[in-house]
């Protein structure tokens, strides 16, 4: 009898323990349907890409394919002071499920500037990132992916991005 009175007593809290709620983050959802999203953060702080009534758009995505192909995503908050602009470069053909080194070495990279008075923070020898995609539709023109990166400024000041995601659609 014992037993089963303390089995009901620990089963609400059992079953309490075993269920899992989705943690919002404050970033945009990570979907893969084009959405038009861009979101990290930078050095724990929550950047989504928006733009002001007379600023440049939130989002600028290019995916040439040629002889010397490359993906080049910008995501802005131009409502910020001072306006950040991130940008991905990879110089290859994207596919699903590779994952794209940033710096290091690599001809790719991700650079984070802040406008007015501009500050360049890129990837480097010494400070790496990555970018996978989880989308790449080139048939409609949406990809959609996960990024983070270590970047440096002139003067070897660091910036941390991370939790970084897109679903952007070329218009």
């Amino acid at each position: 009898m014992k037993t089963k009175l303390l089995l009901l007593l620990l089963l609400p809290l059992l079953m309490g323990a075993s269920c899992k709620k989705d943690k919002d983050d404050g970033l945009t959802k990570p979907t893969q349907i084009g959405a038009n999203t861009f979101s990290c953060k930078i050095n724990g702080e929550n950047f989504i890409a928006s733009q002001s009534l007379f600023g440049p758009t939130a989002i600028f995505v290019s995916n040439v394919q040629s002889s010397t192909p490359y993906f080049l995503l910008d995501g802005r908050n131009t409502n910020s002071q001072p306006y950040k602009e991130i940008e991905l470069k990879i110089f290859e053909d994207v596919r699903v499920g590779v994952v794209y080194k940033l710096g290091g070495g690599e001809q790719n990279y991700g650079s984070i500037t802040y406008r007015y008075p501009d500050d360049l923070y890129k990837t480097s020898i010494n400070s790496i990132g990555e970018v996978m995609f989880t989308r790449v539709d080139n048939t409609n023109k949406i990809y959609s992916g996960t990024f983070s990166f270590l970047c440096v400024n002139s003067i070897n000041q660091q910036i941390k991005i991370t939790n970084g995601r897109f679903d952007v659609k070329i218009q």
